[in-house]
């Protein structure tokens, strides 16, 4: 499972941290980077500015809000799609639990690749910072795809974190995977491979986790007068 500092979570191994999502007032990029280098400090998940955007609750124009993504980074093609799942949230208590689904697959006519990490940058609306989640594996395991071949799987990521304003999210995430190619003779990465977590990376595009409708926060219209 895979977290943030509002919770999101993959299925086996993340937590949840201290930050509120709450809004927080602007902030420089040197008060980012210092808070930065003292969450690494602490021995907190590392963690990084965040997107302007995100922290004021005011999505960039130019960015479109997806909930979905595919990329494709040389013969590896990751597709992300999520949900809102409403029978395990509890927006009172500032929990929205969302599904995300992700979908790689090795489109190297001849290749076969072994994935090995992950690392995900997580951003909830209203928080100045990213948290980055990396480790060994995928869920658990270092699967082998040989060409053609695709690897799936669902996560969990349970948000603490409430809508700001009139936005539309809960959540920005981005990452990426790394893998290496097998040589013809291998039919597993070799423990060196291993220890190096791979040389190559695959990128996990931009996406959002949306609120539903009926968990956005309605503008407020003054009633004409006649």
């Amino acid at each position: 499972a895979e977290g943030t500092g509002s919770g999101i979570t993959e299925d086996d191994d993340e937590d949840d941290d201290d930050d509120d999502g709450l809004p927080a007032g602007p902030k420089s990029g040197a008060d980012k980077a210092r808070e930065a280098a003292a969450a690494e400090a602490s021995g907190g998940r590392p963690r990084l500015p965040g997107d302007d955007d995100v922290t004021r609750g005011e999505l960039d124009a130019k960015i479109k809000v997806e909930s979905s993504s595919t990329t494709v980074t040389d013969n590896l093609e990751v597709q992300v799609t999520s949900v809102y799942n409403k029978e395990q949230s509890d927006p009172p208590m500032r929990k929205h639990c969302f599904q995300y689904t992700i979908r790689i697959t090795n489109n190297s006519p001849t290749d076969t690749i072994q994935l090995l990490g992950r690392r995900f940058e997580i951003q909830t609306v209203g928080s100045s910072m990213k948290d980055v989640v990396q480790g060994e594996g995928v869920t658990g395991r270092t699967p082998v795809l040989k060409p053609g071949e695709v690897f799936e799987y669902t996560s969990t990521a349970p948000l603490s974190v409430r809508p700001i304003g009139t936005t539309e999210i809960a959540a920005r995430m981005r990452g990426e995977y790394r893998y290496v190619t097998l040589d013809a003779e291998q039919e597993t990465a070799t423990e060196e491979q291993l220890k190096t977590g791979g040389d190559a990376k695959a990128e996990l595009g931009m996406f959002h986790f949306v609120f539903p409708e009926d968990q956005r926060v309605k503008p407020f219209r003054a009633a004409e007068d006649d």
